[in-house]
């Protein structure tokens, strides 16, 4: 990802008690480190948001005001591309988006226009988006997952991800049924 915004302080902690050092420069910086190490850390879902959590806690709608656009953009689109759902758009304001899921308990759920359009954007990493590729391990155990929760949701996502995991699941039965050889 390339970066248009100058920074300052990249790496550095960022003391937001102290307004003599909330620049714009800084607090671009800061946002610009938090999302490369999310990204060399593959953080995504639960694990990002924890993350993201303690990173920006205390954080206000004042401070990512401060920072350049396109810096609090790179952050909102790293956090939805990896599963944090945040309202989006006109008529949102992005550092009301930042500050709310700083309270989130548990990630909320994705309205099935939103899914479709992240799978659209070509990267969603996350545990939201039903053409995902799992760990070989939990897949069975994903599709079972998927299936509970799906239950009681609009049928056309539903039926969309209930023959995703037939596919699947013949593919790992393909895959099982194969003969392994040990050197």
């Amino acid at each position: 990802m390339s970066y248009l915004f100058k920074t300052e302080g990249e790496g550095d902690e960022i003391d937001i008690t102290n307004a003599e050092i909330l620049t714009q420069l800084r607090i671009n910086g800061y946002i610009k480190y938090t999302i490369e190490v999310y990204k060399s850390g593959n953080k995504h879902d639960k694990g990002l948001l924890n993350n993201y959590q303690d990173d920006f806690a205390g954080w206000t709608e004042q401070m990512f005001d401060i920072a350049h656009k396109t810096a609090s953009k790179c952050l909102r689109d790293h956090l939805k591309r990896n599963g944090i759902f945040m309202h989006s758009g006109s008529g949102y304001k992005m550092s009301h988006g930042l500050v709310k899921i700083l309270d989130y308990e548990r990630l909320p759920e994705w309205p099935e226009d939103e899914i479709l359009e992240m799978m659209n954007t070509g990267e969603f990493n996350s545990k939201f988006n039903p053409m995902r590729q799992t760990h070989k391990f939990d897949t069975e155990k994903s599709i079972k997952m998927d299936e509970e929760q799906n239950k009681n949701k609009s049928q056309p996502l539903a039926s969309v991800i209930s023959s995703i995991c037939e596919g699947v699941k013949d593919e790992l039965k393909d895959e099982m049924n194969q003969e392994v050889e040990v050197p």
